[in-house]
């Protein structure tokens, strides 16, 4: 009789047992599907962030090239003058070159200026 109860206490003893480990799993179960949710989330408003952002750049790139059109056949200057002050916005000016350039500062600390081309030029450590 000794050993059946003995039996029974740990049968019983191991349904408990299995019983709390099936609600463990189900609560892990559960919060990897609400973090793989929210994951899917955030990687949906990423794509739409950079969607806009791109279509932002495509319309400002749109306008710079109708103003230097409109510019180049009043007979004004060049499209690069343009296309750099439109650039220059995102970034800080921080100073002139001896030429009287306008000097700005990148996003990485890096300090440049536009030339005649409109293409970015870099001032060495030096001259700053």
């Amino acid at each position: 009789m000794r050993r059946f109860v003995g039996i029974v206490f740990l049968g019983m003893a191991l349904l408990f047992a299995q019983t709390a480990v099936n609600a463990q799993v189900k609560a892990m179960k559960d919060s990897t599907k609400a973090m793989t949710k929210k994951m899917k989330e955030a990687k949906k408003e990423a794509k739409e962030k950079v969607k806009t952002e791109a279509k932002m750049a495509t319309e400002a790139k749109t306008k710079v090239s109708k103003e230097a059109k409109e510019k180049m056949s009043k007979g004004g200057e060049a499209v690069k003058e343009t296309a750099s002050t439109m650039k220059a916005s995102t970034d800080e000016a921080v100073g002139k070159t001896e030429d009287g350039k306008t000097v700005f500062a990148g996003s990485r600390g890096g300090h440049y200026y536009y030339n005649s081309k409109g293409n970015k030029t870099y001032v060495s450590k030096d001259t700053k």
